[in-house]
């Protein structure tokens, strides 16, 4: 592995807010509240790993989804971070939350994307 993975590094720093996931569950109505980290692709200039991920906050009211998205931003680009699955130097907000009608009038849905820039650890790096 050359740079740590961006779903893993953004899941990481995201859990004590609530589940996280990389792919909706069937049963998403459910398991509310939750976070669901995508990346979206990116770009590196050989030493740091620059990702776009996305992070979405499903949750049963309007409120709790932006409350869920609002934490999530803060934690991501708040300070560096250190996570067993890596190590995040920043992160910027490219498109910050906003909400999208989901379908499920009973579940509310807040995307935001955010570029990550990650680098591998010492260990990894030898």
């Amino acid at each position: 592995m050359m740079w740590p993975n961006p779903e893993d590094l953004a899941a990481e720093i995201l859990a004590h807010r609530a589940p996280v996931v990389t792919f909706l569950p069937s049963d998403l109505q459910a398991r509310l509240p939750l976070l669901r980290v995508r990346s979206l692709g990116g770009s590196d200039d050989e030493i740091t790993d620059i990702s776009r991920v996305a992070v979405d906050a499903y949750a049963a009211t309007r409120d709790q989804a932006w409350d869920l998205a609002r934490g999530a931003r803060h934690d991501l680009v708040d300070r560096p971070t250190a996570t067993a699955a890596g190590l995040l130097d920043r992160a910027e907000t490219e498109v910050g939350p906003q909400e999208i009608p989901y379908g499920n009038r009973a579940v509310r849905y807040v995307t935001a994307t955010y570029r990550l820039h990650a680098r591998r650890t010492a260990a990894e790096a030898s």
